[in-house]
């Protein structure tokens, strides 16, 4: 436990003085899909690229148009993704969400993004803090809004906490996102997405 704890510890350290660039290094299309497009009841905010956990396997992030609520984390008193190496890397949200589910942690996050059906489409699933990320580039990048406030992601700290990402919008409509972690007990905004 102390284990987990320290490590923890440093990962939050690690993202706390981590700054987000908001060049675009990504491709903006793929095929006939490209960044904005309506796709699988989302709107289309990333594509993969050659790095990314999970390139290959998928093509890109949906994320979901409308649906930002606030809800628990869960799993209050359990370490659920003690990965801290991977947990967070981009189109690894699949695996952190399935080891959400399986934890049985009724009425998380997670669980919501389960249950969700949006414009007819199920699969939606709690993003890691690196898929958030491109998730605000691409609004950003759309000249769409991207809502202050704290956002969680699909990795927990240690037993207590998550992380999450608190997105601050400045006057110049860029977003400065800040690292942080949250107890799981607290409530904190919920942005389902899904890999296509």
């Amino acid at each position: 436990m102390k284990n987990v704890l320290i490590l923890g510890t440093v990962l939050l350290a690690f993202f706390a003085k981590s700054q987000i660039s908001f060049n675009v290094n990504s491709p903006q299309s793929s095929g006939n899909l490209k960044v904005g497009d309506a796709h699988l009841g989302g709107t289309i905010l990333y594509f993969f690229k050659q790095g990314d956990a999970n390139y290959g396997k998928y093509t890109g992030i949906v994320a979901a148009d409308s649906y930002i609520t606030e809800k628990q984390w869960g799993c209050s008193g359990k370490l659920v993704n003690n990965d801290f190496a991977n947990s967070g890397k981009i189109g690894n949200a699949v695996v952190n969400h399935s080891k959400l589910i399986t934890a049985n942690c009724p009425g998380g996050a997670a669980a919501l993004c389960e249950s969700l059906e949006i414009n007819g489409q199920k699969g939606w699933i709690l993003p890691t803090s690196n898929d958030l990320v491109e998730v605000f580039k691409g609004l950003w990048i759309l000249n769409r809004p991207v809502y202050a406030g704290v956002y969680w992601t699909s990795a927990d700290a240690n037993v207590n906490d998550a992380m999450v990402i608190q997105g601050q919008i400045m006057g110049d409509r860029s977003l400065k996102p800040q690292f942080t972690t949250r107890k799981k007990t607290l409530t904190a905004n919920v942005y389902p997405i899904k890999y296509f």
